[in-house]
């Protein structure tokens, strides 16, 4: 009978007396050891060959040239490929092409960790299989003694079963969450901007990649006071590769180069909200929407920041950092105000240097208008503990002032150049044995008309430098703030 054939195959291995039953499970164990590695190298020598594929295409629309006979057209029609939604098998969504090669780019190891995964569970899930088919013919066969071919078989089949079959799923859940914040980053790469250099010029946030970094400031109530207070650094953002877009139904207060004005503010902010959905930040409510938001876009066009309100912007540009060296740049950057202002504020800004130079702590003293904080603040050490002895500041470069509107206000940012001297407190390693720190100075007028101090700020911004400190200075001393790695 039918039964009669295939019994005797499925009992052989339980009436073997002799060892070889062992020897049989090893061989088994053996060779699903070998299909999983066979499939593992499989899929990495697939990956491979994906991704040497893909390359080409992800490189073109990113920024790269690619042939010199490539016409405008062609390359809005490469665009509009890689922006298609395409469905994906594994998380049964769907996302845009340009996201799925990037996360093949990026994560490619992934890929074999799934296969890995998905061939051990179904290796544990035939495992078990063919122990119940088994069991279901030895019962079904007269005098047939039903029996597991062993309990420690049957253990690694349904752990197999089990560690396959969380790993694929835990795997796949990851990855769909990355395919939606990287699709969220490929709409932040359509919006489009007019940079405010009076050329008029329309770019898309994709234009900048490879280039220049991208800080969107998005938000309606004081986003005009956010533009005038990153205005103070409009020379640090030249010098750190970065441009600021501000996404706002109203004028910018200012223009410059470093400056770009949203083409359609309601776009970026539905971007905005798809970023905060796929991070799982949760979308900002109406308050929050109303007060801004900012995201940060490295030079790659990945996201490397993003939160709600605006930021600081001198640790914007710090994180940013520079790639050149900066204490070869002039000591003064060209004045766009009154001169004779511009150099009552300047002169006082010199006076603050020699005073450092020089440890003078009555001199320092003089050029600070009374702050209002409470100068009694723990770990605030006063000027006389500062200046007791010379600082270490070799020279001051690249000093430009920024006059606020009314005229009663000043931001004074510079570059300070300071020696690589074990006993730097910011211990800086630039090259050329220079560190190079970034300074901002807030200057006010008081009752008699003189200018005067009334902040001091200081944070690494050098190459390969991680500013995890900075130190902030009023008229009762200075304090060291710490900032979280």
């Amino acid at each position: 009978s039918r039964r009669g054939l295939v019994m005797p195959v499925l009992q052989r291995p339980r009436r073997a007396r002799d060892g070889s039953q062992g020897r049989l499970r090893s061989r088994r164990s053996i060779g699903a050891l070998v299909v999983v590695g066979a499939a593992a190298a499989l899929g990495a020598s697939a990956l491979q060959a994906r991704r040497s594929c893909f390359v080409g295409q992800l490189r073109q629309p990113f920024g790269h040239s690619g042939p010199r006979s490539r016409t405008a057209r062609e390359a809005q029609q490469n665009e509009e490929y890689l922006k298609k939604k395409v469905y994906d098998t594994l998380s049964g969504q769907s996302f845009s092409r340009r996201a799925q090669l990037t996360w093949e780019q990026e994560q490619g190891g992934t890929l074999v960790l799934l296969g890995a995964a998905a061939i051990t569970a179904v290796t544990g899930l035939f495992g078990l299989l063919y122990n119940a088919v088994g069991e279901l013919a030895l019962l079904t066969t007269p005098n047939a003694r039903a029996a597991v071919e062993s309990i420690q078989v049957v253990g690694f089949e349904f752990l197999g079963l089990v560690v396959g079959t969380g790993s694929f799923l835990f795997l796949t859940q990851r990855r769909t969450a990355l395919l939606k914040r990287l699709d969220a980053e490929v709409s932040l790469g359509s919006l489009r901007c007019e940079v405010t250099d009076g050329l008029g010029m329309v770019r898309s946030v994709t234009d900048f990649k490879g280039k220049q970094r991208v800080l969107l400031l998005i938000g309606e109530e004081g986003l005009a006071s956010a533009v005038l207070d990153a205005e103070a650094y409009r020379r640090r953002w030249a010098t750190s590769s970065t441009v600021v877009i501000a996404a706002g139904s109203e004028d910018l207060p200012t223009a410059g180069r470093w400056l770009a004005k949203a083409e359609s503010p309601n776009v970026f902010r539905k971007s905005r909200d798809a970023l905060w959905d796929a991070a799982n930040y949760g979308p900002p409510g109406a308050a929050a929407a109303q007060k801004g938001s900012w995201i940060f876009l490295g030079k790659s066009g990945r996201v490397r920041g993003f939160g709600d309100g605006f930021p600081e912007f001198d640790q914007v540009v710090a994180f940013a950092g520079v790639d050149e060296n900066l204490s070869r740049l002039p000591n003064r950057a060209p004045i766009d105000s009154d001169e004779g202002v511009v150099g009552d504020i300047l002169a006082v800004h010199d006076a603050f240097y020699e005073a450092l130079k020089e440890g003078n702590s009555t001199a320092m003293q003089e050029l600070w208008m009374e702050s209002e904080e409470d100068n009694r603040k723990k770990g605030r050490v006063p000027w006389s503990s500062v200046l007791s002895g010379p600082a270490d500041v070799l020279d001051v470069v690249d000093v430009d002032v920024v006059l606020r509107s009314d005229g009663s206000e000043a931001t004074v940012t510079s570059i300070e150049v300071c020696g690589e001297g074990e006993q730097s407190v910011l211990n800086e390693r630039p090259p050329d044995g220079k560190g190079t720190l970034m300074a901002t100075k807030c200057f006010k007028k008081n009752a008699e008309g003189a200018w005067r101090l009334i902040s001091h700020q200081t944070i690494p911004y050098c190459k390969s430098t991680v500013a995890l400190q900075s130190l902030q200075c009023n008229s009762g001393g200075c304090i060291l703030l710490k900032r979280d790695a």
